[in-house]
C-alpha cells in the first residue's frame, strides 16, 4: 500500500488537486484513501461535484459528495461506514460541521456502527 500511495495515488492527488500539499494531513489521508479505493475515473471524471467543491474550497460542500457505493444493487453498510468516516475526518481537519443527510448521519442511526472505529484497514487514516 505504501509504495502504491507513493507511486501512484499521491502524484495524482498532486496533479488533479490544486495545494493538495498544502492541505491538512488528515485531509490529504481522507483524498488518498478515496482515491485509492474508488479510482481514478470515480474520483476524478465521474464526481464533478466533488471536485468542483474541493477546487472552491468548499470543504462542508465536498463531505456532503463523498458518497461512494461501488455495490451495483443498493448502498451497502460497508460503503455507508467508510463515506461516515470519511467525512468524520475530513470535517474535523477543516473544522466544519456535518451537513443533515450525510452519510455520518445515516450510519450512526445504524445499530451496527461502533464510534471510533477506522473502517480504512489498509490506509493510513487513523482516529487515534
Amino acid at each position: 500500500m505504501t509504495e502504491h500511495l507513493a507511486d501512484s495515488v499521491i502524484p495524482q492527488l498532486r496533479k488533479n488537486i490544486p495545494g493538495y500539499d498544502d492541505m491538512p494531513e488528515q485531509a490529504q489521508w481522507v483524498l488518498q484513501d478515496i482515491l485509492y479505493n474508488v479510482g481514478e475515473g470515480n474520483l476524478f471524471q465521474r464526481s464533478p461535484n466533488f471536485m468542483r467543491a474541493i477546487r472552491k474550497g468548499d470543504w462542508a460542500g465536498a463531505a456532503a459528495q463523498m458518497d461512494w457505493d461501488n455495490n451495483k444493487k443498493g448502498y451497502e453498510t460497508g460503503a455507508r461506514e467508510r463515506n461516515a468516516e470519511r467525512q468524520r475526518l475530513w470535517n474535523a481537519a477543516w473544522g466544519v460541521q456535518s451537513a443533515p443527510n450525510t452519510a455520518v448521519e445515516m450510519v450512526e442511526s445504524q445499530p451496527k456502527f461502533r464510534p471510533g472505529y477506522t473502517y480504512v484497514e489498509r490506509g493510513p487514516l487513523s482516529t487515534s
